[in-house]
């Protein structure tokens, strides 16, 4: 049987991540696999100039959180495998941008699609954005 306080702080990081979701102008999914410490703390800090939100969160809150705004994300394969997730405020692009020139630069992690205006994007989609 699952813990009450564990069922009570998913909830909670659902209702989170959902907000987020409603304040972002752009969400853009991409597997960090293979980046090493140094290079995160620079995209982090590139993101941050930028006005954009950079978290690593479970695919299942997020799609829990889709789910609750009325975005199908269930059937999505971007939500497979380790994701990280940048919240673009500010500027639709700017995350897409930001990862886009990243991945060029690193050769290891790779975009896996996004979310903008309540619709799920590919990882094309995503490139041609950025």
């Amino acid at each position: 049987m699952a813990n009450v306080q564990n069922i009570e702080r998913k909830a909670e990081q659902v209702s989170t991540v959902a907000e987020k979701i409603k304040k972002a102008q752009s969400i853009v999914v991409f597997d960090y696999r293979g980046i090493t410490v140094a290079e995160d703390t620079e995209l982090r800090a590139e993101m941050r100039k930028a006005g954009v939100e950079y978290a690593v969160i479970k695919n299942h809150i997020v799609v829990r959180a889709c789910e609750s705004l009325g975005i199908d994300a269930k059937e999505t394969h971007m939500f497979k495998g380790p994701s990280a997730f940048a919240f673009g405020y500010d500027d639709v692009a700017a995350p897409a941008r930001i990862l886009k020139t990243f991945v060029k630069k690193a050769k290891k992690c790779e975009l896996k699609g996004g979310i903008v205006e309540n619709s799920i994007l590919n990882a094309t989609e995503v490139e041609t954005i950025a």
